[in-house]
């Protein structure tokens, strides 16, 4: 059964999916000048890209939001277009060729070492072996400190999670290798959708 919209903002999202290839989607709804959650702070939103990226000694370009923040709706085929909310995460993609090689590497000398980890990190390490890293995406949610700069992305994602326009949501963080695999990445996830939606 297709998908019945049940607000304004999805409703457009269902239309656009009428006359619009994926990838257009995500350059539409994800890849906007300013996120739909930040559009009436945009100062804010600048100067906060802005602050996370020199934390992270990358260039602004590099931070991308992605997500219900970006498009105003979750794009998760099972959460079914639910709506962008005040206590929703804020989903970061960071594009750094650099960085993301450190972290290949780091998952390339994972043997021995992970057996002092523990078992949720060793879980989520062999997860992401088998499913993210084809996207060349590192999703670091759950070990992050394990990683070389761990510890300082920490602080840099906690810092970015209070003031405006955050206010105190955690702020997540994947890095891909260069813009295409996000693209590719975000691409995948607006296919199942549409095919779970039906739309």
């Amino acid at each position: 059964m297709p998908f019945t919209a049940k607000s304004k903002l999805q409703g457009t999202f269902v239309s656009d999916c009428r006359t619009s290839t994926d990838l257009q989607l995500v350059e539409k709804w994800i890849y906007r000048d300013v996120p739909y959650a930040f559009r009436t702070k945009k100062e804010q939103y600048r100067d906060w890209r802005a602050a996370l990226a020199d934390c992270f000694g990358l260039p602004v370009d590099a931070i991308v939001v992605v997500g219900s923040t970006a498009a105003g709706l979750s794009f998760n085929p099972d959460k079914r277009l639910r709506p962008h909310s005040p206590h929703s995460d804020i989903d970061v993609g960071v594009i750094a060729q650099n960085v993301f090689r450190e972290a290949w590497d780091w998952f390339l000398r994972q043997r021995v070492e992970r057996i002092a980890y523990p078992a949720p990190v060793n879980g989520w390490i062999d997860d992401h072996k088998t499913r993210l890293i084809f996207f060349r995406q590192i999703g670091c949610d759950q070990y992050l400190e394990y990683l070389p700069f761990g510890r300082k992305w920490n602080a840099c994602l906690d810092a970015a999670s209070k003031g405006s326009p955050v206010d105190g949501r955690p702020v997540k963080a994947r890095i891909y290798e260069d813009k295409a695999a996000l693209t590719n990445y975000l691409t995948h996830g607006v296919t199942s959708l549409r095919r779970n939606l039906n739309i």
